[in-house]
């Protein structure tokens, strides 16, 4: 069950991605490498993992693009696009 849990928290993640390129178009790179400053310096001061510090900082931002660009950025630390 934790694997398809796992799978399903990929795809929303993946999705939030798709959003964020979608609505930033050519600014997306610029976007994403501020708030994937923001999501290493909230999991250092919190010490935990990345995607921790993000789902926080999302919650924090009760929703929006905010929380899509927090979790965006998540992926991209972890999977860059080209």
């Amino acid at each position: 069950m934790q694997t398809e849990q796992a799978v399903k928290m990929a795809a929303k993640l993946y999705e939030c991605r798709d959003t964020a390129k979608r609505l930033f178009g050519d600014r997306y790179k610029d976007k994403m490498d501020a708030y994937i400053q923001v999501v290493k310096s909230a999991a250092n001061a919190m010490g935990c993992s990345e995607l921790a510090a993000a789902t926080t900082l999302s919650n924090k931002a009760e929703g929006g693009v905010t929380a899509i660009c927090y979790l965006s950025a998540v992926v991209e630390m972890t999977e860059p696009s080209n």
